[in-house]
């Protein structure tokens, strides 16, 4: 699974990317053809290009809660 975050994270991000790349989530730096989903965070102060990218590529955009739930039903695996 690859995932791009944009903006400020509730969680501590440095922390929390260790975490899912523990779990086999890769953390990309930009959104592409090949990211899954956009995690969007509070307060987007750089982060609209990464938005306007992951609309015009269909990535599906989740806030860390909704991202953090969704591994969590669909991957019990996934506990952070």
């Amino acid at each position: 699974m690859n995932i791009c975050l944009t903006g400020r994270m509730k969680s501590n991000r440095e922390e929390t990317k260790e975490k899912w790349s523990k779990k086999g989530i890769a953390v990309q730096r930009a959104v592409g053809r090949n990211t899954d989903y956009l995690i969007v965070g509070e307060q987007i102060i750089k982060g609209a290009s990464k938005i306007q990218k992951a609309k015009a590529l269909g990535v599906l955009m989740l806030t860390e809660d909704e991202f953090n739930s969704l591994i969590q039903k669909d991957h019990p695996e996934f506990l952070l």
